[in-house]
């Protein structure tokens, strides 16, 4: 699925979806391929989830919380959903 169908399909009026894929598509996840209600890390055993995790607020220009953490369930869903309410200060 191409980020214009991705975007179109999940999260219209949003960039955030896409900039956070960007930032995933180093890792060569499948991210193409993602759902939001699909797990980041099953497509790769050796994820390093502080690397995501820095990629991540390095792109947005956020921090996130130890309580971000807490909340976050691992999905990509989730993850561009922390990010969206770290950027409205709602965490």
């Amino acid at each position: 699925m191409t980020d214009e169908k991705f975007y179109a399909r999940f999260y219209e009026g949003s960039d955030i979806p896409v900039r956070v894929r960007r930032c995933l598509a180093y890792l060569d996840l499948f991210i193409e391929r993602a759902h939001p209600d699909d797990m980041i890390g099953h497509a790769y055993d050796d994820l390093d989830w502080y690397d995501v995790v820095f990629r991540v607020e390095k792109q947005f220009g956020i921090r996130f919380t130890e309580q971000d953490y807490q909340l976050f369930t691992g999905t990509l869903g989730n993850l561009i959903e922390l990010v969206h309410n770290r950027l409205r200060g709602e965490c």
